[in-house]
């Protein structure tokens, strides 16, 4: 889930909890009631609420008052809210304001990055996997290589995932140019090759 702003992780968490889609403002006051305990009754009478937040160094910006009240949530008497935060980078709790670094529990688990093989491996079951069966033999064997090699230094799947999106659309503006098109193709055998992850690797790194 993409969130425009890290306020609105508060209107996407009303939504999960009561199906209506409010503003974070709004959502915000709602979710005190229900996690902070202010109003007696109020937070006891919840369901545990487990809530995972993905890439949590894109909140650590500004105030972070977001985060702050995600944290301080789960320390209220009878909250019934448990926050699993994951974060891109391994120095994040460093990053985090006092603060809120006060109130993180003492359980963190550290992921060893992705490796090139781990990249490559999960693209051949993305490709695998894709509704179009045409897709599992896109990629020139070398040209997958080199994808997950570019990407690899990052150790960030998503570039990975980007390059090769962006090779596909460069092979498609190939194939367009001499006037087929990708969906008329009966096969889509090696149609990106390395020389478009050459061109789209130009582009991103």
């Amino acid at each position: 889930l993409r969130l425009p702003t890290p306020k609105h992780a508060y209107s996407a968490l009303h939504e999960k909890l009561f199906g209506v889609r409010v503003g974070p403002k709004a959502a915000a006051e709602v979710l005190a009631t229900r996690f902070g305990g202010e109003h007696p009754g109020g937070a006891g009478a919840a369901r545990m609420t487990i809530m995972l937040v993905d890439e949590m160094d894109q909140m650590l910006k500004g105030r972070q008052e977001v985060l702050y009240n995600l944290m301080e949530w789960p320390l209220q008497r009878d909250s019934r809210l448990a926050v699993i935060g994951i974060g891109n980078t391994i120095d994040m709790p460093e990053r985090l304001l006092p603060r809120i670094n006060s109130r993180l529990g003492g359980n963190k688990i550290a992921y060893p990055p992705y490796s090139n093989h781990n990249m490559r491996e999960i693209m051949v079951h993305r490709l695998a996997t894709a509704a179009d069966p045409r897709a599992r033999n896109l990629f020139h064997s070398s040209a997958l290589d080199l994808t997950t090699i570019k990407a690899a230094h990052t150790s960030d799947l998503r570039k990975s995932l980007q390059l090769g999106i962006r090779a596909i659309e460069l092979a498609e503006a190939e194939l367009l140019a001499h006037g087929a098109a990708l969906q008329e193709l009966p096969s889509y055998d090696h149609l990106v090759t390395i020389e478009h992850v050459i061109a789209a690797s130009r582009e991103m790194f």
